[in-house]
């Protein structure tokens, strides 16, 4: 229960912050005016100093995010673990071969998951328009040499696909918060 309330706070928190600045600017020349109907004008002028305050930091920090360096800069060295320790290796040719080598082993590694192989890869491959159909409706029948973990995980696709809403927490155990169709 918590757990949702939460989920819920933090949504009408990510909501409001995009109407947040717009509003507190709103509020505070109110105040503002309010003040100057009491007879308080140190109080209004003061107000009003925040805003314009605020209005300049926020133009310059604009202005900073636009003229400061990229932060993605190009990569001048890499560093590897070999057997006998960390090697570091800085020309053009090595950092390019190292990291092709490691990214090119990264990229392959869905490869070799157990939902890459078998019938059910057979079935579905890169393109099964039906056998994928048929999985989100709940009439898809698992070969025997299905993975566990690859049929729970296309279990939740269904359900995801039925309406039902899943919220996961930092551990990845997900929570039924509202049932579907």
């Amino acid at each position: 229960m918590i757990q949702v309330d939460l989920h819920t706070c933090n949504k009408k928190l990510l909501e409001l912050s995009k109407t947040a600045s717009e509003l507190r600017r709103t509020h505070l020349k109110d105040c503002a005016k309010r003040a100057e109907a009491k007879g308080d004008k140190a109080k209004a002028e003061s107000i009003l100093q925040v805003l314009i305050r605020e209005e300049k930091r926020k133009t310059w920090k604009r202005i900073k995010n636009s003229t400061s360096r990229s932060s993605g800069r190009q990569v001048t060295s890499v560093r590897v673990l070999t057997e006998a320790g960390e090697s570091k290796y800085e020309t053009e040719d090595e950092v390019y071969q190292h990291t092709s080598d490691h990214l090119e082993k990264r990229f392959r590694l869905a490869t070799s998951a157990p939902c890459s192989s078998g019938q059910l890869f057979d079935d579905v491959g890169y393109l099964g328009a039906e056998a994928a159909q048929q999985i989100l409706e709940g009439t898809y029948v698992f070969p025997p040499d299905t993975d566990r973990f690859t049929m729970l995980l296309l279990h939740v696709c269904y359900d995801v696909y039925r309406g039902n809403q899943y919220l996961c927490d930092s551990r990845g155990v997900s929570i039924l918060l509202a049932a579907g169709k």
